[in-house]
C-alpha cells in the first residue's frame, strides 16, 4: 500500500484524488492496487476562485541481478537471496565480482530488455544464456527473466561489461 498525505495553505471547496471525490477535510489517500507499471497519481482541488492540481508519477523499475554461484543454474530464490540487485530500465551494466574456486558469474534481467553482449577485458563473449524463467520478485510481481552464466568458472576478480 502507498499512503499519500497532503495539506493546503488555503481553504478548499472540493477535491479529488485520481478522479475519486473526497470530502474537503480528508488529507490522505491509501492506494491498495498492485503497481506493476509506471503510474501517475493526481490530486485536484478547487477553492472559491480556481481549480488546481498536483501529480506524482511512480516509475516502475525491474531489478537486474549479478553475482557468483557454484550452481550450474539458478532458481528464483537463488537470484533473490544470493545475487546483488539494483533497479533499472535496461540491461547495460559494468560490474566487478570475484568468482572463487568452482563459482560461475551470473547476470539476470527481464527478457523484454533483449539479448546481451558480454565483454571481459575487451574480449566479447564468455557468457551463455542458461535459462529463461518466470521470476517472481519480493513484491510478488512475476516477469520473464534471462539468466546468463559465465562459460568458465573460477575466474577470480573479473570486470564484466554488459551491453
Amino acid at each position: 500500500n502507498v499512503t499519500f498525505n497532503w495539506s493546503y495553505n488555503k481553504s478548499i471547496l472540493s477535491q479529488s484524488f485520481n478522479g475519486v471525490s473526497l470530502d474537503k477535510d480528508v488529507k490522505n489517500f491509501v492506494c491498495t492496487e498492485n503497481i506493476t507499471n509506471n503510474k501517475t497519481f493526481t490530486l485536484t482541488a478547487s477553492d472559491e476562485r480556481k481549480q488546481f492540481s498536483k501529480s506524482i508519477t511512480f516509475n516502475f523499475r525491474h531489478g537486474r541481478y549479478w553475482g557468483t554461484s557454484s550452481s550450474t543454474s539458478l532458481t528464483n530464490d537463488d537470484i533473490l537471496n544470493s545475487l546483488n540487485k539494483e533497479l533499472s530500465t535496461n540491461r547495460n551494466k559494468t560490474f566487478t565480482v570475484t568468482a572463487n574456486d568452482n563459482e560461475y558469474i551470473y547476470y539476470c534481467y527481464p527478457n523484454s530488455w533483449g539479448t546481451s553482449i558480454f565483454s571481459v577485458g575487451g574480449f566479447v563473449g564468455g557468457f551463455e544464456l542458461v535459462s529463461t524463467i518466470n521470476f517472481t520478485n519480493i513484491n510478488n510481481v512475476t516477469t520473464l527473466y534471462n539468466v546468463y552464466r559465465s562459460t568458465n568458472k573460477s575466474l577470480g576478480n573479473t570486470t564484466v561489461t554488459v551491453s
